[in-house]
């Protein structure tokens, strides 16, 4: 029998164990071996997964586990995701990918501003190893890492800034960052490319 919470638990902890190890939640289908009824049973936690549970929906709840920990570095324990709080990050996230096309233009256009060619290839370009201009601006907070994110579905730069950044103590960490995040993002290329044209070209 099937214990109500457990589902929410097992989501919690692979989702934990995706943003913070080599545990990849796609391949593994959101399975840990840790997510037991045994287990659950024996966690002083319980009622806040079963909270969780009754108030999200499947979907739901894997957006809402994922939008809390992608909001900062802290790994959250699930009595602080049952606060007002973590709702409002929530809601903020859903609110984001709802607007998602003008999010990715509006970050595009803080990015033309900060143009130092007239090649707009040159934001993404990691000269002599330094940190592009793109990726200053999402360290300074200017833009959003889905943008990040849905740049790279259009340029895959990843592969080129994990070769040429010389940077090895704040890169690796956001290379992988963008790299755990990206697929739970869902974004068209078409539109993706046509915003970057309409910003950059005409």
């Amino acid at each position: 029998m099937i214990m109500e919470g457990t589902k929410a638990f097992q989501r919690y902890l692979a989702l934990k164990l995706h943003f913070t190890s080599d545990y990849d939640y796609f391949r593994y289908g959101g399975k840990t071996r840790a997510a037991t009824n045994e287990s659950f049973d024996k966690r002083k936690d319980s009622f806040f997964f079963r909270k969780l549970e009754r108030r999200y929906s499947d979907e739901d709840l894997t957006n809402f586990f994922v939008s809390n920990f992608v909001e900062g570095s802290k790994v959250k324990w699930v009595g602080d995701l049952s606060s007002i709080e973590s709702e409002k990050i929530y809601m903020g996230w859903k609110k984001k990918m709802q607007s998602f096309s003008y999010m990715f233009e509006q970050d595009l256009l803080i990015a033309k501003d900060k143009m130092k060619t007239e090649n707009p290839a040159d934001l993404w370009e990691p000269i002599r190893g330094e940190h592009p201009e793109i990726l200053k601006l999402y360290l300074g907070k200017k833009i959003n890492i889905e943008t990040m994110i849905a740049s790279n579905v259009v340029l895959n730069y990843l592969p080129k800034w994990d070769r040429d950044i010389s940077d090895s103590i704040i890169w690796p960490d956001v290379s992988k960052y963008i790299r755990k995040y990206s697929p739970f993002i869902t974004v068209n290329k078409k539109e993706l490319i046509k915003t970057m044209r309409k910003v950059f070209v005409s």
